[in-house]
């Protein structure tokens, strides 16, 4: 994934999901000091010195560092195990987003039955 689309998607969800956590900051570069794409190999080069990535704090306390690559969403301490989707990997990690996920997707929804 090249850096100008990763950081838009970071940019765009940072935007979307800055609330849910109680710390949320958006780290954007605009090189790269290892090559980063799907390769198991420029991942783990880049725990070194993390491509643009999101650093959060769950409700339940944890520092993470999330990015995003071909594969999907992934932990940047765990490169090599990725998820389709921001919302399916913070909801393995963070109950308290899971729960907080499902209800605002469930207030939304019954705003748009009202």
């Amino acid at each position: 994934m090249d850096i100008s689309t990763r950081n838009h998607e970071l940019s765009v969800l940072h935007r979307e999901y800055a609330s849910y956590f109680p710390s949320c900051n958006l780290v954007l570069k605009e090189t790269e000091s290892a090559p980063v794409d799907d390769d198991i190999y420029a991942k783990l080069l880049s725990k070194r010195s993390p491509p643009s990535h999101i650093v959060l704090t769950t409700q339940e306390g944890k520092a993470l560092k999330v990015t995003v690559g071909i594969n999907g969403w992934y932990l940047c301490e765990e490169p090599e195990k990725s998820y389709e989707t921001f919302e399916s990997l913070l909801q393995i990690i963070s109950p308290a987003f899971r729960d907080e996920f499902a209800q605002r997707l469930s207030s939304q929804l019954e705003q748009l039955q009202s």
